[in-house]
């Protein structure tokens, strides 16, 4: 699993925090955190499971805190897991909340 961050040539406090909050999820994972520069507007983030890619955060002008932006991240992770077809219960250990994602 990998997480990829697509982000504007030009960064600001937004892609900052975005990119932050990506890698406090991506370090106690234990995936690869890998960010790519575009000619784009909004950052985007993505869980790359094999071939599949699902989109775990797009930049929707509001004003998220870096807490809520994890959440989304982390959510996207667990979706990824039960639409990935992962029949056992995956245990995700996050600085000290544990997150259950039942699988399908």
């Amino acid at each position: 699993m990998e997480l990829v961050v697509f982000a504007p040539r030009s960064w600001g406090g937004r892609e900052k925090a975005v990119i932050e909050a990506a890698l406090r999820v991506a370090e106690p994972l234990g995936v690869n955190l890998r960010i790519e520069r575009e000619d784009i507007r909004r950052i985007r983030v993505y869980v790359k499971r094999g071939e599949k890619w699902l989109i775990a955060y797009e930049d929707s002008d509001r004003s998220l805190s870096r807490g809520e932006i994890r959440v989304r991240i982390i959510h996207s992770i667990i979706s990824s897991y039960t639409l990935g077809g992962v029949n056992e219960r995956d245990l995700i250990k996050l600085k000290g909340v544990n997150m259950v994602a039942g699988g399908s």
